[in-house]
């Protein structure tokens, strides 16, 4: 029966991957906002959580206004994310190229002049994974993911 599920979610993946991609990406950002802004009001899940956690983690820096802020962009930016995954197999090198902007190039430069190499390291911001694609445009690399 888990079979028969997994393949039916699977193609109404592919179909609504497909459908997406009939708009331009920016569209398909918004409509990932509205889609996080329905989950975290109507439905949602791990609502409280969040909102603790970063209660927890700001204490008193942020009123409870600027947390519920922070979770609801954190709602929006992860099905944008999502959704631009979905248009990874679209995006030409130079659209990478004008989606992500490498800071501080200067300082890895100068580490791999030295022929050493060098360590990079990133957090979860924005979509992380364009950012993998974004530097292996320009920069030899090898990625470590841990928990």
């Amino acid at each position: 029966m888990k079979k028969i599920q997994h393949r039916i979610e699977y193609a109404a993946l592919m179909v609504f991957s497909t459908v997406l991609q009939l708009f331009p990406l920016s569209w398909a950002r918004f409509f990932a906002r509205r889609l996080a802004d329905f989950s975290y009001y109507v439905v949602p899940v791990r609502k409280n959580v969040v909102i603790k956690n970063l209660s927890d983690s700001f204490k008193e820096e942020k009123t409870p206004r600027e947390i519920r802020r922070i979770a609801r962009r954190t709602y929006q930016q992860f099905a944008q994310t999502m959704i631009e995954l979905i248009f990874f197999p679209k995006l030409t090198r130079d659209e990478i190229r004008e989606m992500v902007s490498i800071e501080g190039r200067e300082t890895l430069d100068a580490a791999l002049k030295g022929g050493k190499g060098g360590v990079l390291v990133a957090a979860h911001f924005g979509n992380w994974e364009l950012i993998g694609v974004r530097t292996t445009q320009e920069y030899p690399v090898s990625f470590i993911i841990g928990q």
